[in-house]
Formats: structure tokens, C-alpha cells, sequence
């Protein structure tokens, strides 16, 4: 029995391929062909490029109170540095001299006009 023979006999005969068969009893099994597919590679994470030397700003030389406690002012208009400021208890900034001596004329009962008419 030739191949021709067998061909007009049987019609032609193309080898099947294995097909992946998946057992009943395990549904996560994997198969080999799947094992050796190669797996895409990781993105490498980028690292953040290095910062250059930040250049300083200069201090300003008058600022107003705040800026002055900040930091960011060397002085106020009036002369005053840090070291002669001070926060009150509602969060301004003053300096320390008027806040004493607002205290000073708290405790002596030095009112002025208005303060007395709305005390009374």
C-alpha cells in the first residue's frame, strides 16, 4: 500500500496536534506548555534624579514682625530683631517692651478715657 493509495483510501490525513487537557478533578492544574512561556520582565523602577545644590536665598533686611520671627527678615522697620519680639496669648506677634509695659499700665489702672467709659 502506497502513500497515494492510502491518501485516496483515507483522504488526506493531517497529524493532529496535542490539545491541553485539563483533568476533571484538578481545574488549576497548569500544563507544561504554559510553564514555558517566558514571562515579560519587570519595569525596572526609575530613580529620581538628584537634586543640584539649591541656591539660598539672601535675607531680607526690613520685613515687617512676622517675617522677622520667621525668620525670612533680619529686622523690622523699627529696628526690632528677633530676640525683642514675643507672641501674646491671642498669637500676635509684639515686642517686648510695649507688651511689658502694657501689663505695667493694666496693673497701675492708667486708662485711658475710653477704657473707663466702658467700664463703667
Amino acid at each position: 500500500m502506497d502513500l497515494s493509495e492510502f491518501e485516496q483510501e483515507f483522504g488526506d490525513v493531517v497529524e493532529a496536534e496535542p490539545q491541553d487537557v485539563v483533568n476533571s478533578d484538578n481545574q488549576n492544574s497548569t500544563i507544561d506548555t504554559e510553564q514555558e512561556v517566558e514571562e515579560k520582565p519587570k519595569k525596572k523602577k526609575l530613580k529620581k534624579p538628584a537634586l543640584a545644590n539649591r541656591r539660598v536665598k539672601d535675607k531680607k533686611v526690613i520685613g515687617s514682625k512676622r517675617e522677622v520671627w520667621n525668620g525670612t527678615a533680619e529686622r523690622t522697620s523699627g529696628g526690632l530683631r528677633k530676640d525683642d519680639l514675643m507672641k501674646n496669648k491671642r498669637g500676635r506677634i509684639v515686642s517686648k517692651k510695649k507688651h511689658e509695659l502694657g501689663k505695667t499700665a493694666f496693673k497701675k489702672n492708667k486708662l485711658t478715657p475710653n477704657m473707663q467709659l466702658s467700664n463703667e
